[in-house]
């Protein structure tokens, strides 16, 4: 016979002669009555009020990547089959196939199988809720509920999202751990939820995310590094690279890097450098300002070197220097330039200083020679030496020596001294007239020597005539001698 108890939970009894009594709930007899299934006690609704007791932790985390396997190995990489479960190697992967609900089992106690790959009571396809089950055939025991049937907790559902499951909780009770609470207000008592799709990831337990395409959202099980993903959220890492699409074990995001194995040789999820000399991603590109090829150089982050001939930088000025790619690195080596002191820019000129290189790749403008620095025409006997302004490169033509000038030939006792004329000529102001003194002086018996008058000669005039009176004499031979000879 059956009957039913709170919230609608049903039980079937079997009238026996057998006195059995067995301890975990399994099979209980009194009176001759077995009950078949016991109920799970967490889905009973608490009828004094005092409140839900607090869920269960979640499941621990996932262990990482799916086992490798083999078809030689299936049972022990991935699982042994059971009436209710098949285990099957696919490109490296277990999987699972679960036979169809209400097929018979024999395994756990169990005589059917409840379609999610567990061989249950037969209380799970007898047609009505029973035996802890929170809708017809599903929950507690049994395989989880479709969406909109009723359930206490996410276990309970196919979606993995049971919605507004619980009542209220009762205040705390005085009494200590373990016993009854004296005191304390009891909370509504627990209704059931109702089986509904996930529309956040928080709907979700931790190890599982809300996938939105399998019936408008269910809770499904992290996936493992190597399969394929959408969005992180999916992954158990939080890593689905966006060029890849799979679920890797780091973010992989940089230049030159793939979580698949076709562009790096590596298994699919882990993240390396893609192979050299290809770029599947198109990540790079011929560029001789940055020393990089149009393809990876196998290395994360970095694209393949430009040969060392290539120019990368060229130069800027007089004092910089042209650098070229060192074909071992992507990036131009740093700028380099001429030695300090190197000649530069404007080079020396007659009023103009030699510009000269600082060392830092800057040309030093040294500007103008200063004031009076000799420069274009010399100095001549009649022409002034040119000299610079100070203030600019041009130089200064300082004219003509004035009129009068001493220049040519030096005065002499009998040529007149040449001079300048203002105009840039010395004049030759030709001899001294032919009555100039030079030479001999006269005395009382010698005649004073003169200029000719037509050349530098000094004409010796000779002796006065014999006889000339002179003193107490008379001249003889310019001699003035006493008395008659």
């Amino acid at each position: 016979m059956s009957f039913h108890v709170m919230n609608g939970l049903s039980y079937r009894l079997k009238v026996t002669s057998v006195l059995l009594a067995t301890l975990g709930g399994v099979a209980l007899v009194g009176g001759g009555c077995e009950l078949l299934v016991a109920p799970d006690r967490r889905k009973i609704p608490d009828p004094t009020g005092s409140g839900g007791n607090g869920g269960g932790g979640g499941d621990t985390g996932g262990g990482g990547a799916a086992p490798e396997c083999t078809t030689e190995n299936v049972a022990t990489k991935c699982g042994a089959d059971t009436t209710c479960k098949k285990w099957s190697c696919s490109a490296g992967k277990c999987g699972e196939s679960d036979a169809a609900k209400g097929s018979a089992c024999t395994e756990d106690g169990g005589v059917v199988c409840d379609g999610s790959g567990n061989c249950v009571a037969e209380h799970c396809a007898d047609g009505v809720t029973n035996a802890g089950e929170t809708d017809v055939d599903c929950g507690g025991t049994c395989a989880p509920c479709a969406n909109e049937l009723h359930c206490a907790d996410e276990g309970d559902c196919n979606s993995g999202y049971c919605q507004a499951a619980g009542g209220s909780g009762g205040s705390a009770g005085g009494g200590a751990g373990g016993t009854a609470g004296a005191g304390g207000s009891g909370g509504s008592a627990m209704t059931l939820g109702v089986c509904a799709p996930c529309g956040e990831h928080v709907d979700c337990q931790e190890g599982s995310w809300c996938d939105a395409s399998v019936d408008a959202g269910t809770c499904t099980k992290l996936k493992d590094n190597g399969v394929a993903c959408e969005l992180g959220r999916e992954c158990s890492t939080g890593f689905c690279p966006a060029s890849d699409k799979v679920c890797a074990d780091t973010a992989c995001s940089a230049t030159c890097e793939s979580a698949l194995e076709k562009n790096t040789g590596v298994a699919d999820g882990t993240c390396a450098p893609v192979t050299v000399d290809t770029d599947p991603d198109g990540e790079c590109a011929t560029n001789d300002s940055t020393c990089s090829q149009a393809v990876c150089g196998g290395t994360a982050g970095s694209c393949k070197p430009a040969a060392n001939t290539v120019v990368c930088r060229t130069q800027a000025g007089d004092c910089d220097l042209a650098e070229s790619c060192t074909g071992v690195a992507v990036g131009c080596p740093a700028d380099q330039f001429v030695a300090i002191d190197t000649n530069c820019g404007d080079a020396e000129a007659a009023c103009v200083n030699q510009d000269k290189c600082d060392g830092a790749g800057a040309c030093t403008n040294n500007g103008f020679k200063t004031e009076g620095t000799n420069c274009g025409d010399a100095g001549t006997e009649c022409t002034n030496q040119d000299t610079c302004s100070g203030n600019s490169a041009a130089c200064t033509d300082n004219g003509f020596k004035v009129v009068g000038t001493s220049c040519g030939d030096a005065e002499a006792v009998c040529v007149n001294q040449d001079t300048c004329h203002g105009a840039g000529a010395c004049t030759d102001n030709g001899f001294k007239a032919n009555t100039t003194n030079c030479g001999d002086a006269g005395t009382e018996c010698t005649n004073q020597d003169t200029c000719s008058g037509n050349s530098a000669a000094c004409t010796d005039n000779g002796f006065r005539p014999v006889g000339t009176s002179c003193g107490e004499g008379t001249c003889t031979n310019g001699i003035c001698h006493l008395g008659p000879e």
